[in-house]
């Protein structure tokens, strides 16, 4: 399997889109100036030559789901339903559906979620609350 970077933020952006349907804006790659509710998706770390023959990478990717912040506690229960591990809304589910992404890559996990923290960018004010989860691909 030699999926691009690009091809696997794809499937990650597919993956969400399709179990969580219409009520997020999906977008394969980070957005400097947000408009919530979004998920988008942020390189991290890779790790190479974890086989004989250069044969397999660990990428992590981070995928980030934003509300806006003047939804207070509502903004806070979707969230949560995101970060419930199940029902139609979960991010785990969403991201570990098909481990595969239609054969892009060996293996899918979803490692971590974080916190529910405040984002801001200059002149976005309120900003957005969100979380974040933590991917592990192998290739």
């Amino acid at each position: 399997m030699a999926a691009t970077r690009a091809q696997i933020r794809e499937g990650l952006r597919a993956a969400v889109a399709a179990q969580l349907g219409t009520t997020w804006q999906t977008f394969a790659y980070f957005k400097s100036t947000p408009k919530p509710p979004q998920i988008d998706i942020l390189n991290g770390q890779t790790a190479y030559h974890r086989a004989m023959q250069n044969g397999k990478a660990d990428l992590t990717f981070t995928v980030r789901a934003l509300v806006p912040h003047t939804l207070e506690e509502s903004a806070q229960t979707l969230l949560d339903t995101l970060l419930d591990t199940t029902g139609s809304s979960s991010m785990l589910l969403a991201l570990e559906a098909d481990p595969t992404l239609g054969g892009l890559v060996s293996d899918t996990t979803v490692t971590e979620a974080s916190e529910v923290k405040s984002y801001t960018s200059p002149g976005q004010e309120p900003g957005a609350v969100g979380c974040e989860w933590t991917v592990e691909v192998i290739v």
